[in-house]
């Protein structure tokens, strides 16, 4: 019986080992992960205010744009459309995606898209921003006419650089 509880003293000791990692490497991820977390949020305030530059350029000359997320969703203006501040409700941090779609009828152009999408390979969070844009139509024999979209990317990196 003693050699059982000198070897149940050792399988303690290798557990609080094991423990005491486990700990450790917890508070390394809640740590990346908030660091990850305020420049998601810091990137996206950026991002969304540009977008919507760009919405307004764009509106000036007559090119019609959908911008997701909605304004009405982020901001408050005091002088609509270019006097506006960040809603302090609206969690930037927790948004995933935002995009400019072309809501233009003329040239057959509508549905090019400017679109932002954060996506997780499994080695951390990254961004991508892609142009995206209708080549044209093509019709199938069963399903009708469909529109043939092209995808550039513009920006790929991980959040953290």
């Amino acid at each position: 019986m003693v050699a059982k509880t000198t070897e149940g003293k050792g399988n303690e000791d290798w557990f609080k080992k094991l423990e005491n990692e486990l700990n450790k490497k917890t508070e390394e991820i809640l740590k990346s992960i908030n660091v990850e977390s305020g420049k998601k949020k810091e990137i996206n305030e950026n991002l969304v205010q540009d977008l919507w530059r760009i919405y307004l350029k764009f509106g000036d000359i007559n090119i019609h744009f959908n911008m997701e997320p909605p304004y009405t969703q982020w901001a408050t203006f005091t002088d609509f459309p270019t006097v506006w501040k960040l809603k302090e409700d609206f969690n930037f941090g927790n948004l995933d995606s935002m995009a400019l779609i072309d809501t233009t009828r003329e040239q057959g152009r509508t549905g090019d898209s400017l679109k932002i999408n954060y996506y997780n390979p499994g080695d951390g969070e990254r961004i991508r921003m892609l142009f995206e844009f209708c080549e044209g139509e093509k019709y199938y024999k069963y399903s009708g006419w469909k529109r043939v979209y092209t995808q550039y990317i513009l920006y790929d990196k991980p959040v953290q650089s």
